[in-house]
């Protein structure tokens, strides 16, 4: 795990600071901001523990890239799951500590016309070429049936027969499943960010 000084200057635009603003609460110059920004300048231990006062975070925020997830659909009031709408971002930036990123995938709750708490909550699956995981298996999960429509659901094994247990205890009889991925959280959309702000001119 290495220190990225860049995450410095990511997470003071995240938080609106400008080079001027962070150098007056660390007392130090813009120039001097800037060079520990840039990785120019060692960051001591004291001003970590500044900038962290500073930009209100946690010492570990600052070892952690931020990567981004694809959102490839959303699932409404009936766990169906479909595109994702025009006005969201097929992207979200991921800052939680989840393991083997480069194939996690999320989906957006949307359900229409809810304003319930799960409204634009994000739900975390991986991506695999294994068809059903066996760990799906009466877990919630992303589901794809053999007409290639989607939904999140319980998949269920009954002797042969497999079912999908879903919302409201709806249970889908006689099921072909041909691939699951079990949902491996399910968090609030204000813990992520669509879009991050682009770097300009080194500021």
């Amino acid at each position: 795990m290495e220190f990225n000084p860049y995450q410095l200057r990511l997470i003071r635009r995240q938080k609106n600071i400008s080079v001027q603003e962070l150098g007056e609460l660390l007392g130090i110059s813009v120039a001097q901001v800037h060079r520990l920004e840039k990785g120019e300048r060692r960051l001591t231990v004291d001003m970590l523990i500044k900038f962290c006062a500073a930009l209100q975070l946690e010492p570990a925020e600052l070892f952690f890239e931020p990567s981004k997830v694809p959102v490839t659909g959303h699932i409404d009031e009936n766990y169906e799951v479909t595109a994702p709408l025009p006005s969201d971002s097929n992207t979200v930036w991921v800052d939680a500590f989840f393991s083997d990123v480069e194939n996690l995938a999320a989906m957006r709750w949307k359900p229409s016309g809810d304003i319930t708490m799960m409204n634009g909550h994000l739900a975390f699956y991986y991506r695999h070429n294994e068809g059903i995981l066996e760990n799906c298996w009466g877990n919630r999960s992303l589901v794809v049936r053999d007409d290639n429509t989607q939904c999140v659901g319980w998949p269920l094994k009954d002797g042969d027969a497999t079912h999908i247990e879903n919302t409201g205890k709806r249970t889908e009889f006689n099921v072909d499943i041909v691939w699951a991925s079990p949902i491996i959280g399910v968090m609030a959309p204000f813990m992520f960010g669509s879009n991050r702000p682009a770097l300009k001119n080194g500021i």
